[in-house]
């Protein structure tokens, strides 16, 4: 008993395609052992793969079985005891990696591969009313936010989280800003000086421009200013549309958002 639940252990520590290799291969052996010991049960390899797999998954249909001592004795110490271990195996890596990858989604930590997105920036109360509203709109487009937070503040299938600053080239990459169809930047709460507010902004707008340099696309940027005072400092790094906090910013920026898409279409 302890040696099996050495090499089950041992087996849980292998890498899934090690794993998924060595089923494939487990598989295809003992299907052709069993056409070489039964070939009158079992006319062709396939039939002997056949019967591996329906044992393996504990389907059992029936069909076909060893009908020798050889065949049997096979089947007892090799199948039985290995291939259904290492079919439950397989289920439980399969498992795994979705939990891992709701896991690795819900903390922000995964590539979105998509495009034509909104890509937010900065999860506040104002961000959260306009992704609330992107959310709410059948036109399909998916959304993306860019923050700090420990977990993804939405859970929403067009909805996804990247962990991180905005400041970071390999996080605007995972966010793939350069194929978004806008960039929403909200100042944050957490600062209440304005001219602190639109310092971070301003910062982090222009990181996206020197993305937008390096990757030469055209990135659409709309941020919130604080001080309208500070329009003049954003402009100069090429900031698309500016909005206000003295307007309502969520329900703005939001449209501003929709109607470059429109224009991008047409």
């Amino acid at each position: 008993m302890l040696f099996f639940k050495k090499i089950y252990f041992k087996a849980i520590q292998m890498k899934n395609r090690i794993v998924f290799l060595v089923t494939f291969a487990f598989i295809f052996f003992s299907g052709f052992i069993m056409y070489l010991l039964e070939p009158e049960t079992f006319p062709s390899i396939f039939e002997g793969i056949w019967w591996t797999m329906t044992t393996m998954t504990t389907v059992g249909y029936g069909d076909v079985s060893p009908a020798t001592v050889i065949g049997k004795t096979f089947a007892i110490l090799f199948v039985y005891l290995f291939g259904i271990g290492l079919f439950g195996l397989i289920i439980g890596k399969i498992i795994d990696s979705f939990t891992n990858h709701k896991q690795m989604k819900e903390a922000g930590k995964l590539d979105y591969k998509g495009e034509n997105h909104f890509v937010i920036v900065g999860w506040t109360r104002k961000s959260k009313l306009s992704i609330k509203e992107m959310l709410e709109n059948r036109n399909g487009q998916e959304v993306v936010l860019i923050d700090s937070l420990e977990s993804s503040p939405i859970e929403h299938e067009r909805f996804h989280y990247i962990q991180g600053s905005a400041t970071d080239f390999a996080i605007l990459d995972k966010a793939n800003i350069s194929k978004a169809s806008s960039i929403l930047i909200f100042a944050p709460d957490s600062i209440e000086e304005p001219d602190l507010a639109d310092g971070r902004t301003l910062l982090i707008a222009t990181s996206i421009e020197r993305y937008d340099v390096r990757t030469k696309e055209d990135i659409y940027t709309i941020v919130e200013i604080l001080n309208e005072e500070h329009e003049e400092n954003f402009a100069h790094v090429n900031v698309d549309e500016f909005i206000s906090s003295q307007q309502s910013i969520s329900r703005l920026m939001t449209k501003a958002a929709y109607n470059h898409t429109k224009n991008i279409l047409k």
